[in-house]
């Protein structure tokens, strides 16, 4: 009978977090790396460091994914200068990120994502074909009953596990008395999630796009998440890349080792230290910043900094101009976003700006920085 906010809900898991870590370690923990998908944007990213600090936690940095997958990776094949695609694929999000490591210098060249795709697409295939199935042999849909909606989405997840290990499975799943049992392998459910691993793939490509770069001139495919560990993933990038992804790094534990390792960092730096680890990282924006201007009748994207742009990132624009004769006021509103149009964008904020001198329209310059901080997080300012 509670409402919680999606904050709320993620504080509670920090917090768990918290609980376990201070039992293991027999300390107080109040400080944390908090990690996020490469793809989130500002109210994401926002979000998460208010669920942080409601777990009662000090957030120090905002890390990307991918970027805390290649720290791990990069520190045990420092010295060894390659170029590496992290294919990181969790329970809903997904990223792709091309990184440099160069000696002790890791690069990220550019990097897409879409944070409404992840394993839970793939478990939503399986849901839907037993659910027809269901109802077509009972003229009952299970989908429509929360308990036997649970069941099932229970027994799909554990199915598509089980087919990670074995070619085929057999599904059973009763309800309201009524019994099914059916057999899935591998083929049929890559034949029911072949658009979720073309949107993968598709995204894969753009991304190379992005750094101008070939399938060959890959080095090294890292895998992160969990999700990863289908074999139609692991397939697919062999087939794009010709060659097998890298074995030698944890898919569900390179994201937090690296995290742990850019939190030693971030604590000998504050502690005026030397980090015991030198290893640097430099990581990429991954939506473009820009405001609203009025051309040609029209509302525009007007992007100030551009996607992939390496971080922190500022830029300063000195070209807004008052459009009336006496204007005091000037409106500014804040999107992040690659279409030109504005409306197509996530609307970050609205600034007005107070106390310019009334004059002819255009004779009021505005100047205004843009920033894009170390965790990916906007700050404005303007004179």
């Amino acid at each position: 009978g509670i409402d919680y906010s999606p904050e709320q809900l993620s504080a509670f898991i920090l917090a768990k977090l918290k609980h376990d870590a201070e039992l293991r370690l027999g300390h107080r923990v109040d400080r944390a790396v908090i990690t996020v998908p490469a793809h989130f944007g500002e109210a994401e990213r926002q979000a998460t460091m208010r669920a942080g600090e409601l777990a009662g936690l000090e957030v120090m940095k905002l890390v990307n994914e991918p970027t805390a997958a290649a720290f791990a990776y990069g520190l045990q094949k420092i010295g060894s200068d390659q170029r590496v695609l992290v294919f990181d694929l969790g329970g809903g999000t997904f990223d792709v990120t091309v990184i440099d490591i160069q000696g002790r210098d890791i690069n990220v060249i550019a990097t897409a994502g879409d944070h409404q795709l992840g394993g839970k697409d793939w478990d939503d295939c399986l849901l839907t074909y037993a659910a027809d199935r269901f109802k077509e042999k009972h003229e009952f849909d299970p989908l429509a009953d929360l308990a036997a909606y649970h069941d099932l989405r229970q027994k799909c997840v554990s199915a598509k596990i089980s087919l990670t290990r074995r070619p085929r499975i057999q599904l059973f799943f009763d309800a309201q008395g009524k019994v099914m049992r059916e057999e899935i392998t591998r083929e049929s459910f890559q034949d029911l999630s072949q658009a979720l691993l073309k949107r993968c793939e598709s995204l894969v490509l753009d991304v190379l796009e992005d750094a101008e770069l070939q399938p060959q001139d890959i080095d090294t495919v890292l895998l992160a998440g969990g999700s990863t560990r289908m074999p139609m993933v692991r397939d697919m990038l062999e087939d794009l890349f010709g060659k097998p992804p890298a074995k030698d790094i944890h898919p569900d534990e390179c994201v937090a080792l690296g995290a742990a390792l850019t939190a030693a960092i971030v604590e000998a730096e504050s502690a005026g230290e030397e980090p015991s680890i030198d290893i640097r990282t430099h990581d990429v924006t991954s939506h473009s910043l820009g405001m609203v201007v009025y051309r040609d009748e029209a509302l525009f994207n007007s992007k100030v900094i551009e996607r992939n742009s390496r971080i922190p990132s500022e830029r300063t624009r000195d070209d807004y101009v008052t459009t009336h004769d006496g204007q005091t006021t000037m409106d500014l509103w804040l999107v992040q976003g690659e279409n030109d149009s504005p409306l197509e964008c996530n609307v970050l904020g609205h600034f007005e700006f107070y106390g310019i001198p009334p004059r002819i329209g255009g004779e009021s310059n505005l100047s205004v920085t843009f920033r894009y901080n170390a965790n990916g997080i906007v700050e404005v300012e303007a004179m």
